[in-house]
């Protein structure tokens, strides 16, 4: 009787035993607040990474002409696209969640994201095996009823919005060779991010094709990547960033749009090209 009373007493304490296992499971799968924060956070980062690289690849400038063409189309026409990250950075096309009413516009948005690949991994804690990681982003054209709009915009909508303003033109002219002394001047920059570059195993041979704005004050507005080959990402993104910072002579006349490749052979770059012409004079009607 003693041993039937032991044994029964074994057998409540596995039982017991076994329904505190199966509740310490039960609470350790369960998302913790404070993972669920980090976890937010760390995509916002990523995806904020990801979508710098890609304004870089957006070229506002050709969405001039769609803009003019679309007489019907809203006043701030906005492309809103879903992409997919795989754990590598690689994409495939975007998802088109809600057009702008204009295709040209629509397939530009679809580009800068085809050009801009491969996009920063996504980090460990937002990856589940093999599946991709997603975000939204926009891409919206403004006219002249807003002269300071923001490059991001994140106010307005939940999700992070590119914009670019159709209204800033490029009436003026400067003397090429003035502005290749002065870019001569920023080759310490330039030579910096070429030498992270070779810091990560990479030695920088190729070309890439920057074409930006030099404001009726000097300062520099909005360069992207106009065409590029043989460098990475990487350094393309940090040579944009670091020539928003450059300030060259005033323009004569107002703004101007310089289109410069820059060439690296043994990390010497060099060459420039200008055009004299008003980026979104398609903008306003003749």
């Amino acid at each position: 009787m003693r041993a039937e009373s032991k044994l029964g007493t074994a057998k409540v304490g596995l039982v017991s035993l076994f329904a505190l296992s199966l509740v310490s499971c039960a609470s350790s799968s369960a998302t913790h607040p404070r993972y669920a924060i980090d976890s937010a956070a760390a995509k916002r980062e990523w995806s904020n990474g990801a979508r710098d690289q890609i304004r870089d690849y957006w070229n506002p400038w050709d969405l001039a002409r769609a803009v003019r063409s679309g007489e019907s189309s809203p006043g701030r026409p906005t492309t809103v696209l879903r992409i997919a990250v795989q754990p590598d950075g690689t994409a495939p096309p975007p998802e088109i969640l809600r057009s702008s009413g204009m295709s040209a516009l629509d397939d530009l948005a679809v580009r800068a994201v085809t050009a801009a690949l491969p996009l920063p991994m996504p980090p460990p804690e937002l990856l589940s095996g093999a599946s991709p990681v997603t975000f939204d982003l926009g891409f919206r054209v403004v006219g002249d009823e807003k002269s300071n709009v923001p490059p991001v915009d994140d106010t307005q909508d939940p999700f992070p919005v590119i914009t670019a303003n159709c209204e800033y033109k490029t009436p003026g002219v400067v003397d090429p060779l003035e502005v290749q002394r002065t870019v001569e001047t920023y080759r310490r920059e330039v030579t910096t991010c070429l030498d992270r570059q070779r810091g990560a195993g990479f030695e920088p041979i190729g070309e890439v094709t920057i074409e930006f704005v030099i404001a009726e004050a000097g300062s520099v507005y909005r360069p992207i990547v106009l065409k590029t080959g043989g460098l990475t990402r990487s350094l393309e993104g940090c040579l944009l960033r670091t020539m928003s910072h450059w300030t060259f002579r005033k323009p004569t006349g107002g703004a101007v749009k310089v289109v410069f490749p820059f060439r690296f052979l043994g990390g010497q770059p060099g060459g420039a090209d200008f055009r004299r012409q008003q980026l979104c004079a398609t903008c306003r009607p003749e």
